[in-house]
């Protein structure tokens, strides 16, 4: 492969850049999940004349890969690396294949990984073939491959896995080597890949090769703390609240709540990080019920919460009754008999069916004349529920008098006497008065009584129902 004075020009210009940049990283991190980008595995380390030595150290290999190992459970979404083709027998930019293997336990890549037909092994687990570049930087010589998996991979926690970038060309060949299992040194490349720009990695001093990848933790948050009321009553609306709800990556969170009265919410939300969810919920029957919460986030569901218990109180309305007593015109009423079946009765109140009111458990009341009278009895208990008792009283009250004049139709009843007055006179005598009633007057006396009583005319002492 022959380098023209263009592409050494480009190597070096390039190589002042990354030296620049990266100059004096002798650790560099692995895992950052709290970086904006989602950076979760980098081991691009950067050494002087790493670019240009990666040209010459004879051996033209087309593809590299490095052993991947978390601590913690993640999701891989993207990988990002930058090349460089050199000479015109390859094509610009380079296409690649993407290969994540499961590890054969060997400490090298896995037996027949990066073969004509990269994914003919069992241990492959992922294949993304035909990534192509865009140009990077001045020269057209340099390509940047950000990649997004279509299908992103799952990494368990403490489980190692190898990462394949591999050239696709005519003239496509590798070969295999391994920097050793010193335990330091478990996450540099074990392969070659001098037709791209990057770091010498078969070089310790000079880091390891130059990507890295992009996720998440795969995570799910923890079930959340649910806080609120714990008793209630049907129909009320209360609301209910959660410790600071916590995602392992700090994205964003959803809840939804399960209410346990066949109501779930859907997913609400987003929440962010640290801060508190709410919601508020009533119930139309009294029970009791507990309530759960569950989140999601970027590293999946958590489970659903401890459930927080809450009764709801559902009222009984009162009973409304009462007894009577009558002495002529004085009604004594009586509701001790109404009772609230959960509770108490805060009030009582009377209407007298004459355009009168009143209000007390027990009361009297004088009505001015004798008839009958609706009664009705309105009770309220201590949550303003209420109930209504209607009754027919009648109530009466005969005066002795005597009368004198002429009447009509006169009418025998039980052992009242009914008539109607055209000109009588009515006296009576503790205390003395003298009323005169016109004609169309209606007047019930009691039968017996002493005199005459005739078809158009009363001469006769009797009791008068006033």
């Amino acid at each position: 492969m022959k380098l023209t004075k263009k592409h050494l020009i480009s190597l070096f210009v390039l190589l002042l850049l990354v030296s620049t940049s990266f100059v004096g990283v002798s650790n560099p991190q692995r895992r950052d999940f709290s970086s904006k980008d989602n950076i979760i595995w980098t081991n691009g380390g950067f050494g002087n004349g790493s670019a240009y030595s990666s040209q010459t150290g004879g051996w033209f290999n087309s593809q590299v890969a490095d052993d991947i190992l978390f601590d913690q459970p993640v999701q891989i979404i993207g990988v990002h690396w930058w090349g460089c083709v050199i000479g015109d027998i390859y094509p610009n930019p380079s296409p690649f294949n993407i290969i994540f293997y499961a590890d054969d336990g060997s400490g090298t890549m896995p037996t027949g990984a990066g073969m004509d037909d990269p994914s003919s092994t069992a241990l492959a687990l992922n294949f993304l073939p035909n990534v192509i570049g865009i140009p990077f930087g001045p020269f057209d010589t340099w390509f940047e491959y950000n990649v997004t998996l279509p299908t992103s991979f799952p990494a368990i926690a403490n489980t190692k896995y190898w990462i394949v970038i591999q050239q696709i060309n005519e003239t496509s060949q590798w070969f295999w080597w391994t920097n050793g299992n010193n335990p330091d040194h478990l996450h540099d490349a074990v392969q070659g890949f001098p037709d791209l720009g990057v770091p010498y990695w078969t070089n310790l001093e000079s880091g390891d090769m130059a990507f890295y990848l992009t996720g998440h933790l795969n995570i799910p948050p923890s079930p959340p703390i649910i806080h609120g009321t714990t008793n209630g009553d049907v129909n009320n609306e209360y609301e209910f609240w959660t410790d600071p709800i916590i995602d392992p990556s700090g994205d964003s969170l959803y809840i939804r709540w399960d209410w346990d009265d066949g109501n779930i919410t859907d997913w609400l939300g987003p929440y962010s990080s640290g801060s508190i969810a709410s919601a508020s919920h009533s119930w139309t029957q009294g029970d009791a019920y507990e309530i759960r919460a569950q989140l999601k986030g970027i590293g999946g569901q958590s489970n659903w919460s401890e459930p927080h218990s809450i009764s709801i109180f559902q009222n009984t309305p009162p009973i409304a009754n009462f007894t009577s007593t009558i002495d002529e015109l004085i009604v004594t009423l009586d509701a001790s008999s109404s009772y609230d079946p959960d509770g108490s009765i805060s009030t009582w109140l009377w209407d007298f069916g004459d355009g009168t009111e009143g209000a007390g458990e027990i009361l009297t009341h004088t009505y001015q004349t004798s008839g009958t009278y609706t009664v009705t009895l309105t009770v309220t208990d201590d949550y303003g529920f209420t109930d209504t008792l209607a009754k027919n009283l009648s109530v009466e009250k005969y005066q002795k008098v005597f009368i004198v004049g002429r009447l009509k139709n006169s009418t025998y009843i039980g052992n009242t006497i009914e008539f109607t007055a055209t000109n009588l006179k009515v006296i009576t005598f503790q205390p003395f008065t003298y009323v005169s009633y016109k004609s169309g007057e209606h007047i019930i006396i009691l039968n017996p009584y002493t005199g005459h009583l005739g078809y158009r005319f009363i001469f006769a002492s009797c009791f008068k129902r006033v």
